[in-house]
């Protein structure tokens, strides 16, 4: 359940998105929802005369009561300034205790699809809660007001993050009376080990390994749908970021579990992730394993 959800917002298109994917991820209004306008403060001494940073914090401030009013009339604002907008962003988690932080996709990506820009990439990496990207265009040109969550996927593994992952797709599901996809992807590809003549492939038992794995899965998914009765099953073999997008191929929105790393239990972004976040074929949601799961690696 989410109770508070950060949205980073600069006055881009991008922003509008990241704003209406909020909006559509606490329908119920429950979830204390706060705009986040951050910039960049050299943090140097200055004399008050020369102060550029008291004029940018104001218009900033000034560009998010401009989007509170147009879009998010029960929302909150937060000015934050620090080295980069990035920095800002992950600060201001911080101090919110934010379960979610929002963002607008790279404006280079087509509409319809996700994908972090450089500002993006850097909260990414630095977050302490789950991370949202919008994707680009949803807001269209009527302030989103025809965007909703009508069919959710979420990858689902047994790993612990992934586990987190489903149980907030299901409450996600639930709340905006959405379409539920419990996809379960099968690796099948051959791996590749270094070696002193060259590249090896690994052919040992790889077709066994590749059954027992789809049997696994198998299971898993059986499990979830006894759990969730109503739920879409999705198995899929071949490389897992290529099948979750093809499976959320005109979804609305795309979740997937990430690991915890380090003393302030950052979002670390897998593989898969890594993939997904440069082009998801939708709003992608990354949910990191649970605190009490990190510091099992």
């Amino acid at each position: 359940m989410l109770r508070k959800v950060l949205v980073g917002v600069d006055g881009t298109p991008s922003a509008r998105d990241a704003v209406v994917l909020a909006r559509a991820l606490v329908p119920s209004g429950d979830a204390d929802v706060v705009l986040v306008g951050a910039y960049t403060d050299p943090l140097l001494p200055f004399p008050p005369g020369l102060r550029r940073d008291l004029q940018l914090g104001r218009e900033v401030e000034r560009l998010l009561l401009a989007t509170r009013e147009e879009l998010a009339p029960f929302a909150r604002t937060h000015v934050k300034a620090d080295l980069s907008p990035g920095r800002a962003l992950c600060h201001a988690i911080a101090e919110e205790h934010a379960d979610l932080l929002v963002l607008g996709s790279s404006r280079k990506l087509p509409d319809g699809c996700a994908g972090t820009g450089r500002t993006g990439r850097q909260a990414l990496h630095g977050a302490q809660c789950a991370v949202a990207l919008a994707a680009h265009g949803i807001a269209g040109s009527g302030g989103g007001d025809a965007f909703a969550l009508r069919r959710i996927v979420v990858g689902c593994d047994g790993s612990p993050e992934a586990e987190a992952a489903f149980g907030l797709a299901r409450s996600l599901a639930g709340a905006a009376g959405a379409e539920l996809v419990a996809a379960g992807i099968v690796d099948d590809r051959l791996p590749a080990t270094a070696a002193p003549a060259g590249m090896a492939v690994e052919l040992v038992q790889w077709d066994e390994l590749v059954a027992a794995h789809r049997e696994r899965t198998e299971r898993l998914l059986g499990e979830l749908a006894q759990r969730a009765p109503g739920i879409v099953i999705e198995l899929r073999i071949g490389d897992p970021a290529e099948e979750l997008a093809a499976v959320a191929a005109g979804a609305d929105l795309l979740v997937v579990g990430s690991r915890r790393w380090g003393p302030f239990a950052r979002l670390v972004v897998g593989s898969t992730g890594e993939e997904l976040v440069r082009d998801a074929p939708c709003s992608l949601l990354l949910v990191p394993r649970p605190a009490e799961d990190a510091a099992d690696g």
